[in-house]
């Protein structure tokens, strides 16, 4: 379990918990997206088919936690 500052008001995930709610949320159509939680805040990798769906994917790790996406990587295909 990742602990996150106090004063962060967060939904405590760990990465695989994030990773696996974030597949549920994109009904499993983009297997690939692979979610990393360092140094108090988020990494997404992975590739997906659109823009779209990249933004879609940070906007739905962002409902789940309120730790700051520190890098979104995920590759457009």
């Amino acid at each position: 379990m990742f602990v996150v500052d106090p004063h962060i008001r967060a939904a405590v995930l760990d990465s695989d918990d994030l990773a696996r709610n974030l597949q549920q949320q994109l009904c499993r159509r983009f297997r690939g997206i692979h979610v990393q939680i360092q140094d108090n805040g988020v990494i997404l990798t992975g590739c997906v088919p659109s823009y779209y769906a990249k933004q879609l994917a940070q906007h739905l790790v962002m409902q789940q936690t309120d730790l700051p996406i520190l890098a979104n990587a995920i590759e457009v295909h």
